[in-house]
């Protein structure tokens, strides 16, 4: 979890960097960060599956491999092209291999407080990544290189790989052996990627009228002047509902679908999806968009970068493990609800504050909520979700 988080803070504070190293623009980066998100969106209920399938410990094993793959790749790029297969694709495939089975994992190696416990410390984990990558990445980026960070990502697999004959396997909960569903594989990622790329093109394109023209193979695809954000958003709509009709219609022969999407109607699952969907949204967001502006408008280095996240990265880090201590307490529903108030507590001060000097207390103080809100949160959104169904439906939740 530690490198996973990282890579993408490490990223973020070396933009400037690669810009320059590789001369290319902003977008280009920005496509590298959001298209190893694509990978990850598109493919990550796939993960889950074959980790049911070929056992969740083998799962994560591959999963780092092709991970840390990518990541020696990223380290040598000598074009930007290189860093996409590498970072993007390479480690975007990894990555949907080994976080349900880190989730599966945890669920079947601990229960009651200790699972609890245990999924704090994973948010104590994330919070620390958060803390230490932009200082890291920064540090490395300003002084060295920042392909010595992915470098020193490619040494942690190791050592990881080395220590995982100690976990121990989360048994298969059914008696029937889980198949893939390669229609419904191909349906769900084809719907979830086309939804992410729709999204990525509106910086562009625009939301709903098209700013220019947009070509595909020389064809311009501009129906009614309308942007090709709102056609491909309801393309992919249009085919996640096609998968879930697909694997109703699986259901009903009596085959394994790829996800059983009857774990939707657990209010207490959809909800908790939902408010990783909005922290994630919220994080990666505010930590992408404050590090263009540190960088690119205020021109400063990487290393400084890091250093003006500490405000938001030390209190996260805090509250990650204090609020896991809190859940033997107090009701994990109701620490999440005093998080989100909180982060966005934090983000209206922040708004409210920021300007071109980046100084005072307001500043800080909301960098403060945001982390302190962001770390409540990660310490038990996925427990209070993962805690509620069974163990079998463990790894499609996870993935979802």
């Amino acid at each position: 979890m530690f490198i996973l988080v990282i890579d993408t803070t490490i990223m973020n504070v070396s933009i400037s960097a690669l810009i320059e190293e590789f001369n290319t623009n902003v977008a280009t980066v920005q496509a590298a960060i959001t298209l190893y998100a694509l990978v990850m969106a598109s493919f990550m209920i796939t993960g889950g599956k074959i980790g049911d399938i070929i056992g969740r410990k083998k799962a994560f094993r591959i999963g780092l491999v092709i991970y840390g793959t990518g990541s020696l790749l990223t380290s040598i790029s000598p074009t930007m092209a290189v860093l996409f297969i590498g970072w993007s694709i390479l480690e975007g495939f990894g990555a949907t291999l080994v976080m349900p089975a880190i989730q599966t994992l945890v669920t079947s190696n601990y229960s009651g407080k200790d699972r609890a416990l245990a999924y704090g410390i994973i948010g104590g984990i994330v919070a620390g990544a958060i803390a230490l990558g932009p200082i890291i990445g920064g540090w490395l980026t300003t002084w060295y290189t920042w392909r010595l960070a992915f470098a020193g990502e490619v040494v942690i697999v190791i050592i990881v790989l080395l220590l995982s004959r100690y976990i121990l396997d989360a048994p298969l909960e059914t008696e029937e052996k889980p198949r893939l569903d390669v229609v419904g594989t191909i349906l769900s990622a084809l719907g979830m990627g086309l939804i992410v790329f729709g999204i990525l093109l509106a910086g562009t394109y625009g939301w709903w009228k098209a700013r220019q023209p947009f070509y595909i193979g020389g064809i311009e695809i501009s129906p009614f002047g309308l942007s090709p954000t709102p056609v491909f958003i309801l393309a992919g709509i249009i085919i996640l509902l096609c998968f879930a009709l697909w694997e109703r219609h699986v259901i009903t022969r009596g085959k394994m679908p790829l996800i059983r999407l009857d774990v939707l109607r657990d209010r207490g699952v959809t909800s908790g999806i939902f408010v990783q969907m909005v922290q994630t949204l919220l994080f990666g967001g505010f930590l992408f968009s404050m590090a263009l502006f540190f960088q690119i408008a205020l021109g400063l280095n990487a290393m400084q970068t890091g250093f003006l996240y500490l405000p938001l990265s030390i209190p996260l880090l805090i509250a990650s493990l204090a609020a896991s201590r809190l859940s033997a307490r107090i009701a994990p529903k109701l620490i999440i609800q005093i998080g989100l108030l909180v982060l966005i507590a934090g983000l209206l001060l922040a708004i409210a504050t920021i300007n071109v000097e980046v100084k005072g207390l307001g500043l800080l103080t909301g960098f403060a909520l945001i982390g302190i809100g962001g770390g409540v949160i990660a310490s038990q959104v996925m427990n209070l979700v993962l805690s509620q169904v069974v163990p079998e439906r463990t790894s499609e939740t996870a993935a979802l």
